[in-house]
């Protein structure tokens, strides 16, 4: 084994300014030649309509990636805004067009250099290894995980979700654990810092980095910010765990991305840069 990068980015740039700094991001993550490169989500503003050419559009922009591309699901990116045409009027129909678009055609997708494993009906929710490192993606989505907006859109993504890592962890073999989604799970001083829509998700984190005693990794987007902690592990007990990390990745007007590189340790250890256009 020896050691290996990828790299992490989050929220499109939403201004028109700004979209000639992400061409310049992705020549220089492509100069970096990561072993792969995840998008974690908000590929629009959620102010801007849903439009025929959303999806299609920005799947062949991020096809300018050379590494393989993985793409989690933002709220942006199917919740919020509005729809210009009857076929993408609801999220419901959003999230069905963005998953044609994105998973449907597995030999012609973007990820299509990694064998990558896929939750039946949550599509977008996968799994792949690398030097027996487990990666996993889970489709959590800002505005308390749209708990508030659709309960019962919620509980299933939430059942789906939880299955999804407990499966994983059981069937790949792993020295780390690195886990992509788009939602902050955390709101450190906050007056309600855990919020109900990801309450279940972070107990079920904690656990998986307690029981396996391997290195743990949440990178998501969200909030535009780089932060990395050590968060909450166990919501009841307000523990933290020095073996589960966080990182919040850049976005909209900060045009950056995050490069970890995986060491060939054991036990693994990330060393975490920023990649700037």
């Amino acid at each position: 084994m020896s050691a290996f990068s990828f790299v992490a980015l989050g929220d499109m740039p939403y201004r028109k300014k700004d979209l000639p700094a992400f061409d310049r991001l992705t020549a220089a993550i492509n100069d970096r030649r990561p072993r792969f490169v995840v998008h974690l989500g908000d590929m629009k503003s959620g102010r801007s309509a849903f439009k025929k050419n959303t999806y299609v559009g920005r799947r062949e922009l991020f096809s300018e990636f050379a590494a393989p591309f993985i793409f989690t699901p933002g709220d942006n990116d199917w919740v919020d805004g509005d729809g210009t045409i009857k076929e993408l009027a609801s999220p419901a129909s959003r999230l069905k067009e963005l998953r044609r678009v994105f998973f449907d055609d597995a030999e012609n997708s973007i990820d299509a250099k990694l064998w990558i494993i896929r939750q039946d009906k949550y599509v977008e929710n996968a799994w792949w290894t690398m030097d027996d490192m487990l990666f996993v993606t889970l489709h959590t989505i800002g505005n308390n995980n749209n708990r508030s907006n659709n309960r019962k859109e919620f509980a299933a993504r939430n059942k789906a979700n939880l299955d999804w890592l407990d499966q994983c962890v059981g069937e790949a073999p792993h020295r780390g654990i690195v886990i992509f989604t788009h939602a902050n799970l955390w709101h450190p001083g906050r007056k309600r810092a855990i919020q109900s829509g990801f309450a279940e998700l972070i107990d079920k984190i904690g656990r998986v980095a307690q029981q396996l005693e391997v290195p743990v990794l949440v990178m998501h987007g969200d909030k535009h910010e780089f932060v990395m902690d050590h968060p909450v592990a166990n919501i009841s007990a307000g523990s933290h765990l020095s073996g589960l990390t966080r990182i919040q990745v850049m976005g909209d007007s900060d045009v950056r991305a995050v490069e970890v590189t995986v060491s060939e340790d054991r036990p693994i250890s990330f060393s975490v840069h920023p990649i700037t256009p």
